[in-house]
């Protein structure tokens, strides 16, 4: 009995991997994306602290806001995905 609750178990596994493949590849992409513009993002602020004159500073602050939209755009992207891996894996 264990044996085949287990085979079940690895079968079960194989066809979410399969169904599934896809979206946690693109999932992977976008959460390393999402690491580098947060990094990014951090430099930016640090370099908006430390900046000086007006046009700089404005300069710093359009990139601040271009990358956030970017940010909330990468975000928007992993919840669709994280809804279509649900409803693939238990619909």
């Amino acid at each position: 009995p264990t044996g085949s609750g287990s085979g079940f178990l690895s079968a079960a596994l194989v066809e979410q991997k399969r169904v599934c493949g896809t979206i946690d590849q693109r999932l992977n992409e976008l959460e390393d994306e999402f690491i580098a513009m947060a990094n990014e993002m951090k430099a930016l602020t640090t370099s908006f602290d430390t900046a000086e004159g007006v046009f700089k500073r404005w300069g710093i602050r359009t990139k601040i806001y271009n990358l956030g939209r970017k940010i909330s755009l990468n975000r928007d992207m992993r919840y669709d995905l994280v809804c279509a891996r649900i409803e693939r894996t238990y619909a």
